[in-house]
């Protein structure tokens, strides 16, 4: 986000973040080919990783609004 607003003079004002549960577990640590096999340990580490992403996206920009 930062080297394509940067580069381009944008300021966005918004920013989706979409995941989903197969998303998670890949970077969870989860093998493409296991990745529709239930591993809750992937997802708990996916889900660490989301949230990192949206602390970076609070840090630059405002609080964001979760959708379920």
């Amino acid at each position: 986000m930062d080297i394509k607003c940067r580069k381009s003079g944008l300021r966005p004002s918004i920013v989706v973040i979409v995941a989903t549960i197969r998303a998670l577990k890949y970077h969870g640590g989860v093998d493409l080919k296991q990745i529709n096999e239930e591993n809750l340990g992937a997802l708990e580490k996916g889900i660490a990783n989301l949230e990192r992403h949206v602390n970076n996206v609070t840090r630059n920009m405002a609080c964001p609004a979760w959708c379920r």
